[in-house]
């Protein structure tokens, strides 16, 4: 996908408050409201989320850690991605 930027990775402790800050949030509850759901897959719950700067960040939760989130310049690419993996990976949902 074009435009794509470098992921924004979990800290090394894996805590998801740090995360949520690293995209600008308060707190991973916060992240979690802020975003918009795409797919529960049983397994994991696929995120969009619009940034406080406009960019759109995909991301990914299984209940316990948070994926890498790849950050897009707009939250239409961030939801693009997701689309495209989700596909990849055999995924049906519903835009």
């Amino acid at each position: 996908m074009k435009n794509m930027q470098n992921p924004i990775i979990i800290d090394f402790n894996r805590n998801k408050d740090s995360y949520a800050k690293q995209l600008g949030f308060n707190n991973f509850n916060e992240l979690e409201d802020s975003s918009e759901q795409l797919l529960n897959d049983g397994l994991s719950i696929w995120y969009v989320t619009e940034l406080i700067d406009g960019k759109g960040a995909a991301w990914c939760y299984d209940g316990n850690i948070p994926s890498e989130a790849w950050i897009f310049n707009t939250i239409e690419e961030a939801k693009q991605y997701q689309y495209e993996s989700m596909e990849e990976q055999g995924f049906n949902y519903e835009t």
